[in-house]
């Protein structure tokens, strides 16, 4: 899961090739966006803008039986939303 700079939340939905972003103070769906393999696992907002979501995929099953084969890295750009810069931490 990951937030957007308005509040939004977009989350990996694992076995339904989707992430969806959902309003933050209501939990309303408002976006859904298909990606090409079944196995959504991750998503973070990058690029020189933070305006860029890589979703991130895997292939548990070791076996082609998909359109497009898992465990692989995705951009989806154009979404009009931008994430938050990284936090930096120090675990002592």
């Amino acid at each position: 899961m990951t937030i957007d700079t308005d509040g939004n939340l977009w989350v990996a939905l694992i076995q339904a090739s989707k992430v969806i972003k959902v309003e933050g103070e209501t939990g309303k769906l408002l976006q859904k966006v298909t990606i090409p393999t079944n196995e959504v696992t991750s998503v973070a907002f990058g690029g020189p803008n933070l305006d860029i979501l890589y979703v991130t995929t895997a292939n548990t099953r070791c076996k082609k039986n998909e359109t497009v084969w898992g465990a692989a890295l995705y951009e989806v750009t154009g979404l009009g939303v931008r994430g938050h810069p990284s936090t930096k931490a120090r675990i002592n």
